[in-house]
């Protein structure tokens, strides 16, 4: 949802405006690498890794990639909307792509 701050074309100030993307994509993290319990798991994975210390096992990560949800493809949700399509892919990710997804988005975090 977006609140908007201008009063044109229709939109009052102060109006909270949803949109829908019709597109998710859900990874499931494809890690083969054995993590060391002696040092600290590096940025962008120490978000989504914990590793359970009595089983010295981590939980698989399924990733919510909304790396390419692009503004353009979005649309407003009103009253005029009967049916919102939603499309689901399920797709592995590599640590590659991972990392450059989450990486994009720290940057994005720090400006």
């Amino acid at each position: 949802a977006v609140v908007s701050t201008q009063s044109t074309g229709g939109v009052v100030d102060g109006e909270v405006i949803s949109y829908w993307h019709p597109n998710i994509t859900i990874s499931f993290l494809d890690d083969q690498r054995v993590w060391s319990t002696s040092q600290p798991i590096p940025p962008p994975f120490d978000k989504w890794i914990h590793i359970e210390e009595e089983e010295m096992q981590y939980r698989p990560v399924l990733y919510i990639n909304d790396y390419w949800e692009l503004a353009a493809d979005m649309f407003t949700v009103n009253e005029t909307i009967d049916v919102l399509p939603l499309s689901i892919t399920y797709a592995p990710i590599s640590i590659f792509y991972f990392q450059i997804y989450e990486a994009q988005k720290m940057q994005k975090d720090w400006n």
